[in-house]
């Protein structure tokens, strides 16, 4: 391996393990945020006598069931060397050292040092500054990089914490009798807090009482109750009286369930007693959110209900897409009470990654507009509650992987851990999938028009059963990129499985048409996220089937897929019957049939092992020594010419 490159994490424990001086180190505030759930939240990080500092090094723990690290930026003072390392979920380290300015870097007092973004699931987390005596500690500049006081740890690094909104509240009552109800808090309409403990109201009254603080929902209704319903908004501190109704019918509930696959949920009717009559009507609007990068699209629907149709157009308004059904004509049911009838199932994509909650909405989303849910049997109200129960619901089951070949990786390229893009530079790389008319023979049909990102060259991506390591559930063609991410045909996302049961287990296997193909060690849990992404190129005793017979070492502690499979027979062979070698040259005959060998072809060509745009059997830079090479590594023959080296991976070809 040809060198371990100095990181600046490395960097900068050395230079913060100088002697003390007596200047003492900036107070670092972590602050106190309170956030609406299911949303991104900002936490700055805010300094006091932040003067000449020269390096900086500091580590925040928090509760990864709570908080999801989703960006950074810092204060445009601070150089570009200045950066964030998630060190696992859970601890972020951020850091960096000044390059520039002999006396170090200044910062106003209150200023925002730097601001980390976080998704935000809800519930409280504490923002700890974890202090090991260097994971937390600042530096005055060159030449010494002198570390500064900051004992106690307590009085220089204050910690921070996030939480929630208050939940909304609902007041209910039956006819005219007053209420008694026993709250922590009540809100008035006008946010007013009123108090807490047991009393009376009446249906008139201006009250708020418990309800879901997710759906703004009342959670249980009985025939002849009368409810004033209010919005108590903490993310906007609105307070909204919505409604004032009375169910006079037997209620229906409506379900919005989470489907067996990705991309896809079922909407259910649920009487809460037993019922025999016509349904009348039906309507109900699911809303999802319009959020940039993801772009959740509905793309259509199965209706198990007679005349169940989508009225009207969908629409977008702040912030969410609205979509709006209704049946148009009578059903005659004889349900039991609690049982389930599944009306329609809902299908959606998304071209980001990741969830997005889906629910029925409650309320009018315009004024005027009678959207919300309700439904009529014998020609009288039976609106039940709503149950929401999609939230969090994967958009499109993508796959994130990071990979690399070794025939295209080059440890001298900076930054380091990347592939070169030969064949894309040299015009060389097709536009649709080359593997067809491979063993593979995969006949998918991905292509792209131009090449916007840095492609070193198309891959297979292929999902077996978590049973059988080698059955086959189902297969896509995907882009390796220079840094070993592996994205879909639009060059930006990870490839997208529709038709697979979200949150069940899958091996992952990536072909290549001349390296060996490599697999997870386990069957892993489907979607993951950019934050768990798969890594082949690390620890093979963990991650890559077969362990260190499954990849190739490329760099130090670096590993990639092992080249020179060029006729795709999961094995590597230098001589005799099927061997590998003796293609490179059949190729360069086939274009040029005066070869010598030292003769070279351009172009894309499986025989390019090492992925340069060139095929070359003698001489410097050759393909067949790569085999060669490869063979002595795994097989350790006596003799490299007569030994064979066979895939780890079971193939299916």
């Amino acid at each position: 391996m040809k060198r371990i490159k100095l990181l600046l994490s490395a960097f900068l424990w050395i230079i913060l393990s100088a002697l003390g001086q007596a200047q003492t180190a900036p107070y670092t505030t972590a602050p106190n945020i309170v956030a609406c759930p299911n949303t991104i939240v900002h936490i700055p990080v805010t300094v006091t006598n932040f003067n000449h500092i020269g390096a900086i090094s500091l580590t925040l723990d928090y509760d990864k069931n709570v908080l999801v690290f989703m960006g950074f930026t810092h204060h445009v003072n601070l150089p570009a060397s200045f950066t964030v390392d998630t060190l696992f979920d859970g601890r972020i380290r951020v850091g960096g050292y000044e390059t520039i300015n002999p006396s170090g870097t200044t910062i106003a007092d209150g200023e925002v040092l730097f601001t980390i973004d976080f998704y935000y699931n809800g519930g409280n987390t504490n923002l700890t500054w974890f202090d090991s005596g260097i994971s937390c500690e600042y530096s005055t500049n060159t030449p010494n990089f002198l570390p500064l006081i900051d004992n106690p740890q307590s009085t220089y690094y204050i910690n921070g914490s996030v939480s929630p909104y208050p939940s909304a509240f609902i007041s209910s009552v039956s006819g005219t009798s007053p209420l008694n109800i026993n709250e922590t808090t009540l809100y008035s309409a006008s946010g007013v807090i009123l108090g807490g403990g047991t009393g009376t109201w009446s249906c008139s009254d201006t009250l708020v009482a418990k309800v879901n603080p997710l759906t703004g929902l009342v959670t249980a209704k009985s025939p002849g109750t009368c409810y004033i319903i209010y919005t108590v908004n903490g993310c906007n501190s609105t307070y909204t009286k919505q409604a004032l109704l009375v169910v006079n019918g037997f209620p229906i509930d409506i379900v919005l369930q989470k489907g067996v696959n990705c991309g896809e949920f079922d909407v259910i009717l649920k009487p809460t007693i037993d019922i025999s009559g016509n349904l009348n009507k039906i309507v109900f609007t699911v809303k999802w959110p319009a959020t940039a990068g993801t772009d959740v699209q509905f793309t259509g629907f199965t209706s198990l209900w007679p005349n169940l149709q989508q009225i009207g157009s969908i629409e977008s308004y702040g912030g969410y897409y609205y979509c709006l059904f209704s049946s148009l004509t009578d059903y005659l049911v004889n349900w039991a009470a609690n049982s389930s009838d599944t009306i329609m199932t809902f299908y959606h994509s998304g071209t980001g990654e990741g969830n997005a909650d889906f629910k029925i909405i409650s309320s009018s989303y315009l004024l005027g507009n009678n959207t919300a849910y309700s439904i009529e049997f014998n020609n009288s109200d039976a609106t039940g509650s709503i149950i929401n129960n999609a939230d969090n619901l994967s958009l499109n089951c993508g796959l994130f992987l990071k990979d690399i070949l070794q025939g295209a990786y080059d440890n001298s390229l900076v930054p380091p851990q990347i592939m070169r893009t030969d064949l894309l530079d040299a015009g060389y790389l097709p536009l649709s999938q080359p593997y067809e008319n491979t063993p593979l023979a995969y006949s998918g049909t991905e292509s792209v028009n131009s090449f916007t990102a840095s492609v070193v060259d198309w891959v297979v991506v292929e999902l077996r059963t978590d049973v059988d390591p080698s059955t086959m559930v189902s297969q896509q063609a995907a882009l390796l990129l220079s840094d070993g991410n592996i994205v879909s045909s639009d060059q930006i996302n990870a490839p997208i499985f529709h038709s697979v049961t979200a949150g069940n287990s899958y091996y992952v296997v990536i072909y290549h048409r001349n390296h060996l193909p490599v697999m997870t060690a386990n069957a892993i849990i489907f979607p993951n996220t950019p934050l768990t992404r798969y890594d082949f190129t690390t620890i093979p005793e963990d991650n890559v089937y077969g362990g260190l017979n499954g990849v190739a070492p490329v760099d130090d502690f670096v590993f990639g897929q092992i080249a020179g499979d060029i006729n795709m027979d999961n094995r590597l062979k230098f001589s005799g019957s099927g061997n590998d070698r003796a293609l490179v040259f059949v190729a360069i005959l086939n274009v040029l049939p005066d070869a010598i060998t030292i003769s070279t072809i351009h172009g894309y060509y499986t025989e390019d092992i090492n992925l340069n745009g060139e095929v070359k059997y003698s001489g410097a830079g050759n393909d067949q020594g790569l085999i060669w090479a490869n063979i002595d590594y795994f097989a350790n023959p006596a003799i490299v010419p007569i030994s064979v080296y066979y895939g780890v991976v079971p193939v299916n070809y």
